[in-house]
């Protein structure tokens, strides 16, 4: 059995088992429907059911990144997470999507406008900057409303900048999720600070 959530490696691909996003209609769905995402590009390799996606990976000879019982029953309950966010959304007419559907979203729609392009890698960085100001006089002058809209423009321009660099943002807080986790330290007026810098 699959769930949502999981990772596989197909031909040096990592993919993931992800909901597909549907317009809400007054028909229910028999079943929820899936896909196999490339996580790099966000192309879709499969579209169906768990039990059609299943057959597909077996088919591609994908390789699950974990297999024991302990990773299987996290899968399962940050699939239900996932379904009840995902579900809930759809039916309160909320419009939010998950982060790899949005950021897919505005990369496609600024490179139909000519933005996303190597060369512009240092012009979208002036653009963090400037960003990063609105944000931080929001938090100066404690504006809330402010404050979201600024960190969600930060994050958009993040996301255009990385994507200027051929890199996927995505990929990059896991990488540094991978350095920090482990890290050792102490907190000091409010901000951690490396075992190794302790002493400096």
């Amino acid at each position: 059995m699959i769930y949502p959530g999981e990772i596989f490696v197909i031909n040096k691909m990592v993919c993931a088992v992800m909901p597909v996003e549907v317009q809400f209609s007054v028909m229910p769905m028999e079943k929820p429907l899936y896909s196999i995402t490339e996580l790099k590009t966000g192309k879709f390799l499969g579209t169906g059911t768990l039990e059609r996606l299943e057959e597909v990976l077996q088919d591609m000879k994908a390789n699950r990144l974990a297999t024991n019982k302990d990773i299987d029953m996290l899968a399962e309950k940050k699939a239900k997470q996932i379904m009840s966010k995902y579900v809930e959304g759809i039916f309160n007419g909320s419009d939010k999507q998950s982060y790899e559907t949005l950021a897919r979203k505005i990369v496609n729609r600024f490179t139909n406008i000519g933005i996303v392009k190597p060369e512009n890698a240092k012009t979208q960085f002036m653009k963090v900057t400037e960003e990063l100001g609105e944000l931080a006089e929001g938090i100066n002058k404690g504006k809330p409303e402010q404050i979201k809209d600024s960190l969600g423009d930060v994050l958009v321009t993040l996301i255009l900048l990385a994507e200027d660099l051929n890199l996927n943002l995505l990929d990059c807080l896991n990488s540094a999720w991978g350095e920090i986790k482990d890290r050792k330290g102490e907190i000091k007026d409010g901000s951690f600070v490396k075992e190794e810098d302790l002493n400096v």
